[in-house]
């Protein structure tokens, strides 16, 4: 279970990876890699 403080940690960390102008991937992949860990993620929970 995530407390307050995890959230706002990863509300953060999403903002900062998505206002960053360097980043080295186009947003597009940075999703399709999001998407693919939580697909093995839920995996493993089931």
């Amino acid at each position: 279970m995530l407390n307050k403080k995890d959230i706002q940690l990863l509300q953060a960390s999403i903002l900062c990876a998505l206002t960053d102008i360097n980043l080295d991937y186009r947003l597009e992949d940075k999703f399709i890699e999001l998407d693919e860990k939580l697909g093995k993620m839920k995996k493993l929970l089931v």
